[in-house]
């Protein structure tokens, strides 16, 4: 049995509803008008009624949404009528013709709203279609960052074993930037860090042959081992023989390690830019 209110008086009883709530509340047509948004939707999305109420908006054609998984349960919950929880979605509403607001994630429930006594007007159908929506952009972020810093505990705590006991206490006090080494160049001149902390003096009677410092030299000037084969006109296990026999003789676990090694020894004058120049070109013979 239908309602004897009439659908605008109970539409009106909705938006006053509505404004009372701490979540954001549309309402749409069955064409995907909206019909009124309440002062939670403002907050929200930082955006005043007129973007939506009495627009030539649809959230039906909407083309940000239809790319995004949350499209699935909308129309599922417009078509079908029946109630629908959308799952976490972002939306930028800035991306729709210059409109103003900021971006968020929100989850929430699509519902049709019925004018009869029944929970069901199959003649009439429903007077709207009502989107309720909380804020979970913290939560996703906070999601994000939670996942960010085990994955840079977890990198930095692999890199541990490798570390000298000084260095180990620099990085968990956050003077070292990250666990793996960075270099960078400017000229002729290379910059590390961490890594500088990670590896000891060189023992002073280490002697590296000739095809050694050429491989290192190789190194230093960012040459990775498949490009010192080419370029040595050797194979690849080769040059890594190579590597592993001078990491050996200087106490170097890695070949990230060695780099570093390489780029320091290029540097602090253990060997002139002739020299490595030289070894590399008896290395290629």
């Amino acid at each position: 049995m239908s309602a004897i209110v009439p659908q605008h008086e109970l539409l009106d009883a909705a938006r006053m509803w509505a404004q009372r709530q701490p979540v954001s509340v549309e309402a749409w047509d069955a064409e995907g008008r909206a019909l009124f948004v309440n002062a939670a939707w403002r907050n929200l999305w930082q955006m005043p009624d007129q973007v939506l109420v009495g627009a030539s908006y649809s959230i039906l054609d909407d083309p940000q949404l239809q790319e995004k998984p949350v499209w699935d349960f909308l129309e599922k919950g417009f078509r079908d009528v029946v109630m629908v929880e959308t799952p976490p979605s972002f939306y930028d509403p800035r991306e729709e013709d210059g409109r103003p607001g900021r971006p968020r994630w929100t989850e929430g429930r699509v519902l049709p709203l019925w004018s009869g006594e029944d929970d069901f007007d199959e003649l009439n159908g429903p007077i709207a279609f009502v989107i309720l929506l909380q804020d979970v952009t913290r939560c996703i972020n906070g999601r994000r960052q939670l996942m960010s810093v085990s994955t840079d505990l977890q990198d930095g705590l692999r890199n541990c074993a490798r570390m000298k006991k000084s260095a180990l206490r620099e990085w968990a006090r956050g003077a070292a930037n990250a666990a793996p080494a960075t270099i960078s160049r400017e000229g002729n001149t290379y910059h590390m860090r961490p890594m500088e902390l990670v590896l000891s003096a060189p023992p002073p009677d280490v002697v590296l042959t000739a095809i050694e410092q050429g491989v290192l030299s190789l190194l230093a000037e960012g040459y990775a081992p498949k490009e010192i084969a080419a370029v040595q006109n050797k194979s690849e296990k080769t040059i890594y023989t190579q590597c592993k026999t001078a990491s050996e003789k200087l106490g170097i676990r890695s070949l990230a390690q060695l780099t570093v090694y390489a780029c320091r020894w290029y540097n602090e004058g253990e060997a002139t830019r002739e020299d490595l120049t030289a070894a590399a070109a008896a290395g290629s013979r």
